[in-house]
């Protein structure tokens, strides 16, 4: 991973794999791997720290109580994990909205005539 700041704006901009997810210094095979042995009953992995995984697992149930029922994480993490979204933070930017009926927006365009 490289870091460097830009010289105008002053901004940090960072290079790094592209299988590592923004915001993150895990790839996501890791962050993965972490929440399967988590959610499967078993302790954290004891080669990442802990304090990681912990912050994972609370974004993984925060993303998944916005607009999916917590009764089966494990499935659930299988649904995001086929997906290929981002399950583990807290920005909301990155959450799937799911609807039950259509959608709430119009399909085309509304014009005033």
């Amino acid at each position: 991973m490289k870091r460097w700041r830009c010289p105008d704006c002053g901004a940090v901009h960072t290079a790094r794999p592209c299988e590592y997810p923004s915001g993150f210094q895990y790839p996501k095979k890791i962050i993965n791997r972490s929440l399967l042995t988590k959610l499967g009953g078993n302790p954290f992995a004891l080669d990442i720290p802990r304090q990681n995984q912990q912050y994972w697992m609370k974004a993984f149930k925060f993303q998944s109580k916005l607009g999916e029922n917590w009764l089966n994480p494990l499935e659930y993490f299988m649904t995001f994990i086929k997906s290929g979204q981002k399950q583990v933070t807290f920005r909301l930017k990155y959450r799937r909205i799911y609807h039950d009926s259509d959608p709430p927006y119009l399909p085309f365009a509304v014009t005033a005539g």
